[in-house]
């Protein structure tokens, strides 16, 4: 049995949100004016749905992948907010 695990949700998520590692920093520091923004915000929006990724519980795996969009919507409010 896994400690920390949410299937196929989490790796969409991961795989999705591991990119704003880069992104966020990249945008703060003047660059990434080729990325397609407002695509990224509308599926980050869908995601962050019960529908979506789902509601996070205890030792869930989305938890970890929350801090990579944490650090982008810090870093590249512009485009967020």
């Amino acid at each position: 049995q896994q400690a920390c695990g949410s299937g196929d949700r989490g790796e969409s998520m991961e795989n999705f949100s591991r990119i704003f590692w880069g992104l966020g920093p990249w945008r703060a520091g003047g660059g990434a004016e080729s990325v397609d923004w407002p695509r990224l915000r509308g599926i980050l929006l869908a995601g962050m749905t019960a529908d979506g990724w789902g509601v996070m519980k205890d030792y869930d795996h989305l938890i970890v992948e929350s801090s990579a969009v944490a650090l982008a919507l810090v870093f590249a409010r512009d485009v967020f907010w």
